[in-house]
C-alpha cells in the first residue's frame, strides 16, 4: 500500500508523551503516557486516565481479555493492572466502585525489549538478551517463573508476536525468527534491516493474516500468510458477538 499524503491518519492524543500502547478493545487503545494508564474511546474520542504510576518507566504493554493490562518496566518489573469486583457495603455503608490495582508478579527480569501471549493466553513469552522466556499463565496470574523457551544469539531477540497455531514470532537483526510451541526453529525471514516490530494486521476486511514486519531503516513489510494471528479468534467471536446483536434488534423492530 501506497499512501499519497497523510490526510487519512488521525490524531488519537496530543501533549502526552506515549511511552508504550497496545489495542485493549477493538474500539479502544490503552496507552502509557506521563506516567499514567489512559484509555482512548475510538468511537467517541473520550480519554480517561486509568491509574497513575509515579516513577514507573514502562518498556513494553499488552492488553488481556477481562482488561486486564500486562506492562514491563525498565527495572525488570511485571505488573498486573486489572479492576477488583468493588465492595457493596452494608446498607450502602461502606460501599465503593471497583477499583484500578496494580499487582507486581515479579522482579529482576531485566531488560525486556518484547512481550506478548499466545492465543489463549496461557502462555507468556519475554524477549530478554539473546533468548526467550517462557511463562504458564492463568487470567493474567503467572503460574511458575519465567524460564528459557529458545535462543536467539548470537542476535539479540527483539520484538514478539504469537499466531493462533502456537507458533512464535520473534525480531532479531536478521529478520524474523520462526518458532514452534515446542521451541524448535520453523524458518527464518530475512528483512534488509533490523527487524524492530512484528505483529499479524487487518486492512479492509483481512483475516489477521498477513504479518506485518517493521525494521529500523524505517521501511515496513507485509507477508501474506497461511495462518492467522493470535487475536483472530477473538476478532471472530465478537463480529459474532455483533452479528447477534444486530439479529435481535432486527427481531425487536418486527
Amino acid at each position: 500500500w501506497v499512501w499519497a499524503e497523510a490526510s487519512g491518519l488521525e490524531q488519537l492524543a496530543s501533549n502526552v508523551p506515549i511511552e508504550a500502547h497496545s489495542i485493549s478493545a477493538p474500539a479502544q487503545i490503552t496507552f502509557l503516557g506521563g506516567q499514567q494508564i489512559i484509555e482512548r474511546d475510538a468511537d467517541s474520542g473520550d480519554l480517561k486516565p486509568i491509574v497513575a504510576l509515579p516513577g514507573v518507566s514502562v518498556n513494553e504493554l499488552i492488553s488481556l481479555s477481562g482488561g486486564r493490562t500486562l506492562l514491563s518496566t525498565t527495572d525488570g518489573r511485571l505488573l498486573l493492572l486489572e479492576l477488583d469486583d468493588g465492595q457493596e457495603g452494608l446498607g450502602g455503608i461502606g460501599a465503593r466502585p471497583p477499583e484500578w490495582q496494580v499487582m507486581e508478579l515479579t522482579s529482576g527480569l531485566g531488560d525486556v525489549h518484547g512481550m506478548c501471549v499466545s492465543s489463549d493466553e496461557r502462555a507468556l513469552f519475554l524477549a530478554i538478551g539473546e533468548e526467550v522466556l517462557r511463562a504458564p499463565m492463568n487470567e493474567g496470574r503467572l503460574e511458575a517463573m519465567p524460564a528459557h523457551f529458545a535462543s536467539t544469539a548470537p542476535s539479540a531477540s527483539g520484538a514478539l508476536t504469537t499466531d493462533a497455531q502456537r507458533n512464535l514470532y520473534v525480531c532479531t537483526e536478521e529478520g524474523v525468527v520462526v518458532f514452534d510451541e515446542g521451541a524448535d526453529r520453523l524458518l527464518s525471514i530475512s528483512t534488509q534491516g533490523v527487524a524492530s516490530g512484528v505483529c499479524f494486521g487487518c486492512f479492509g476486511g483481512s483475516t489477521l493474516s498477513t504479518l506485518f514486519i517493521g525494521c529500523d531503516d524505517n521501511s515496513l513489510w507485509a507477508l501474506p500468510t497461511k495462518v492467522q494471528g493470535s487475536d483472530a479468534s477473538r476478532s471472530f467471536k465478537f463480529l459474532r458477538n455483533i452479528e447477534k446483536q444486530v439479529q435481535a434488534q432486527r427481531h425487536d423492530g418486527w
